[in-house]
């Protein structure tokens, strides 16, 4: 059956339409850097045709052990940066541009 006709059966086309007709309603919103935003982040939600991006996607995150000590070091890490003890990026950015700590 026709994805179309399952859709008007289910009355799902209108839902679609209208939310097809937001995002283009608010894209034509949207400077030019933004739009640039929003595509790379919609080419991240397109199955790729490529197929090493295709593999590389369904690779397993890490497949080494993860030891006590990773994990220990991991948990104290989140809970500083649950304390808001963590850098912020741009303080990263910054560092990685001069080079200093």
């Amino acid at each position: 059956m026709p994805r179309t006709l399952i859709r008007g059966i289910m009355g799902l086309g209108d839902a679609i339409t209208s939310t097809k007709q937001e995002a283009h309603s608010l894209l034509d919103r949207l400077s030019e850097a933004d739009l640039a935003v929003v595509a790379r982040m919609l080419r991240g939600l397109v199955p790729a045709d490529d197929p090493l991006i295709a593999f590389l996607a369904s690779a397993p995150e890490d497949d080494d052990p993860h030891i006590e000590e990773e994990q220990r070091l991991d948990a104290e890490s989140r809970e500083a940066c649950r304390r808001g003890e963590g850098i912020p990026h741009a303080e990263i950015g910054r560092r990685a541009r001069t080079g200093g700590a």
